[in-house]
Parts: C-alpha cells; structure tokens; sequence
C-alpha cells in the first residue's frame, strides 16, 4: 500500500494526509521462505526501504506505459513455450528467460532465470519463446537486487469465483502488491459484480480470458484496456507463486480472477517488476477495477467518529481499504550496545513488540556525543547496503537487516569509553501491535463494523487477519482511509 507521509490538523478536527507515497508488505513467513527469503525477512519490504518511485504527490494513478517492444527485443522477458534442448540439457515448458540478442537465423540468446539454472545464456530457436510478464526481483540479503525471483511459470485452471467474487478469494503472495490485493478485495467486498464485469467469458477452467482495467490516458481520463491473458502463473512447486499463494488451484478449488487480475496489471504495466517491486497505491487498484477515481478520507481526530465514519461508509456500499502506518521509530535510545573500546560494539535490537524489527534501510543512525568537546560522532547506513560508515576515518560497521544485529568500530580517539553511551535511531516496520495483528506500511480491506462497535479489517495475505479493534486503536495504527464509489451494473448472483 501506500506509505504515508505527514498529517496536518484541520479546523473540522479530521486528520488529512499532506503527501502519499505507495506500500506494500511482503509475504507471511512461508511466502517470504518460497521467494529465497528467511522467515525473519518475511514482511521485509522490498527494494523499498523508506518506498521509492509512485505517482508524485496530488496524482493517484500511473500514467499509460509505453507500447510493449518488439517481442524478440534486448531485454525482454518470456518463458520457454515447450521442452527445449540447450548446451545445459533439457529445460522444461515454463522456464523463465529473457532475451540478450537475436542471433542469425531463427535462434535467440537468451539468460535462465529459472529451475535452478539462473545465470546461464542458452540459444533456443525463436518458436520456443513465448512473451509473459517479468517475475519480481529477489530481495533477500545472499542476491543482488537486480537478480530476478526462480519461478517458472506453469499452467493452472480453476474457477473464475465460486458463485461471484469474494474478498476472502484474496492471498497476497511473494509480491510486494498488498495495494494492489487490498484494492481488489476491497471492490469485491462492496459490489462482486463490479470485478465480474471486467472479465469474458465467465466460464470456468479456461486456458485464458479477456480482463478489462482502467488506465488513465494523457489527459488523466481513466480508460478502459482490455487484455488477452492466459491461466499460466510464476509458480512454487505446483502452487502460484503470487496471488493465490498457498491455494490448492491444481484441485480446481481456488478462484483465479485474483490472480487473473493482478496479471492482466504485470502485462499493463510492464511486468510483475513493475507492480510489486516498490508498492503502490491504494486509489491507484481500486480505480483501476471501477474506472471512478478512488480518493483517499480524510480520517476523524476522535475514536468514535472513525467508527461512525465506516458504519457510514458501508451503509454507502462503498469499496474501503486502509493503510497502517508507515513506520514506528526508535529515537536516541541507549543502553543498547555491548562491547569494549574503540569496537566492535554490538547489539542485537527487539521491537517493543518482542519481535525482530524490519529496520528501514537508509535510516539507521549509532553514534554518542563527546561531553568534553561537544562533538558528535556517529556511523549510519546511508548506503542502504549494510555497511555502517561515518565521518571520521576508520569508522567500520555492518548491520544485519534480516536479524536486526549490528556491529560498529570507531577510530580510538573518537570512540567511548563504556558501549553503553551509544545512542540508536532508526525507523521500524513489521509487527507494529502483536495483539491485534496489525503490521506497518501494509493495505488492509474492510469489512464491516460490529454491534459492538469494533472496525473489522481482513488482511490480503489471507491469513493473520487483525483482531476486531476499537476507532482509538485503529487511530493509533492506522493513517490511511481510502475509498471508491463502485458502480452497480446489476446484483451479484450470491
């Protein structure tokens, strides 16, 4: 979802967001374990960390990509149409690759992302290449962030929706695309029909489908697009890898048009990369399926008012999806560093949630001030690559992001005398409140208010869903209401 910028207090006593930048939570552990990262990394977000790129503030929607290149292009991304045999053995159907050069004839070179073959450069003949839309990027610590994910892609049919579409047909998978699940579940929850009819025909365990999505033009018009797109997926094992993650969809059990949708978006936008590799927005997903542009509420100052405000937007059939907050912050606290001078001083951090924070890259800052000469000397992580340096010549550290341990060394006449004057700052994400399951810079889709008057929020990934909570406790960890008039074309069948 989006990440979230500062509030500013209005007159009316609501809460409003001054600048809006996209969010988007990476997989529960078992998701996180399947993309080649470790089950501490697992809502590690992404090749965001504070979350880059996104329309600029006052635009919620991406501008139309350029024409697709010529499908034989430098660079392009594709799959292996059937068996073929290279220098390196058989590959099966479904091997990702993407092309270095076509070569004489009718032969392309091309780089293996997949099947435990990346790296390699194969030629295959021009017939056994098939255009698809690039996986996302690995973003766990043992590769380079431009190496893509290992999932080839494999066939799947399935139902379309049992009955019509539901939000809990949602499962967030190894994408960082929880704006885009959230929206989507979010429209499904107010009006199924709405998602029925972006989609021909409706017949189920089809190999492919015409999904229709809104995209707005040069002059910010929101146009329909429609695309041809196939029931083959990037896949762990026999599972989708991204939406539908961890669905028996080989049964014919799990509803595709999740899944269908946020392809119908890879090949829109330019590849799975495009849409899941830094976030996104909330208004952007749900404009996208109901072709009204989404906006984002301001939020009220007062607990109760919040839970008014959802009982009236569900009384207006409304499509809602919320954002959590973009991050929690640890400021200049000491008594956190063990070790003797000039270093290595380490520490290992814990969340006041007793778990291990996911620190946000770029923010961490371990330094002291000199009591005799007023100097402050400290080492950061302004490289976003787990190197520690400061300003001061023989400043050396290293910060693990995946276990949130670090280890600094100052020069021997800039470092402390005891490790306990250390100070720490850096900004947090992950489990940000244990109790009611709620985790920062991550899209949630509402559901409903109960008698009681508890908010009821599901989460995307299909499970770890938060606990009902009060208005006051969503204020607390929540700073994003968005919201989208669906149409109605008709009732659902239910």
């Amino acid at each position: 979802m989006p990440e979230h910028g500062e509030k500013e207090q209005r007159s009316d006593g609501d809460r409003t967001e001054l600048e809006r930048t996209p969010t988007g939570v990476t997989a529960t552990p078992e998701k996180a374990a399947a993309n080649g990262q470790s089950a501490d990394a697992a809502t590690k977000r992404l090749a965001n960390g504070p979350a880059a790129g996104g329309p600029p503030s006052g635009s919620a929607l991406p501008n139309v990509p350029p024409p697709a290149p010529h499908r034989f292009a430098s660079g392009t991304f594709g799959v292996l149409r059937e068996p073929t045999d290279t220098p390196f053995g058989q590959f099966p159907k479904g091997t990702t690759v993407q092309v270095m050069q076509q070569l004489d004839g009718d032969q392309l070179l091309c780089l293996v992302w997949s099947n435990n073959q990346a790296g390699h450069q194969v030629p295959i003949p021009i017939e056994a290449f098939l255009a698809e839309p690039s996986v996302g990027h690995r973003v766990d610590e043992l590769h380079h962030e431009t190496e893509l994910q290992d999932h080839p892609y494999s066939d799947f049919t399935s139902l379309l929706w049992h009955g019509a579409p539901r939000a809990s047909d949602v499962a967030q998978g190894g994408l960082e695309d929880c704006y885009l699940m959230a929206g989507i579940g979010a429209v499904a929850a107010a009006n199924p029909k709405a998602v029925m009819d972006l989609f021909s025909p409706h017949t189920p365990n089809q190999k492919s489908y015409q999904v229709s999505l809104y995209l707005p033009d040069a002059q910010k018009k929101l146009t329909r697009h429609t695309v041809r797109v196939d029931t083959s997926l990037p896949s762990v094992g026999k599972r989708p890898a991204y939406a539908l993650a961890e669905r028996k969809v080989s049964a014919h059990q799990a509803p595709l048009w999740p899944a269908l949708i946020e392809k119908a978006y890879a090949q829109l936008m330019g590849g799975y990369t495009a849409i899941g590799d830094e976030g996104g927005m909330l208004t952007t997903a749900m404009s996208m399926l109901t072709g009204i542009e989404a906006k984002a509420e301001a939020i009220p100052a007062q607990g109760k008012d919040v839970v008014q405000r959802f009982r009236r937007l569900h009384a207006e059939g409304k499509a809602v999806a919320c954002g959590s907050l973009d991050h929690k912050e640890v400021a200049w606290k000491k008594g956190e560093f063990n070790g003797n001078a000039p270093g290595p001083y380490w520490a290992v951090f814990t969340s006041d949630q007793g778990q291990v924070p996911e620190i946000v890259k770029g923010t961490f800052f371990v330094g002291w001030l000199n009591p005799q000469t007023g100097e402050l000397i400290n080492a950061n992580d302004q490289s976003k690559d787990g190197k520690l340096t400061g300003h001061h010549s023989g400043t050396v550290g290293e910060i693990d992001y995946d276990s949130a341990s670090v280890e600094v060394t100052f020069p021997q006449d800039k470092a402390p005398a005891q490790a306990k004057d250390l100070e720490v700052k850096y900004q947090w994400r992950g489990l940000i409140d244990k109790p009611l399951h709620v985790y920062a810079w991550h899209g949630y889709i509402f559901q409903s208010v109960t008698s009681d008057g508890k908010i009821v929020l599901k989460n995307p990934w299909g499970n770890e869903h938060p606990k009902p909570m009060t208005g006051d406790d969503f204020l607390r960890l929540f700073e994003e209401i968005t919201t989208d008039e669906v149409p109605v074309r008709g009732k659902a069948k239910k």
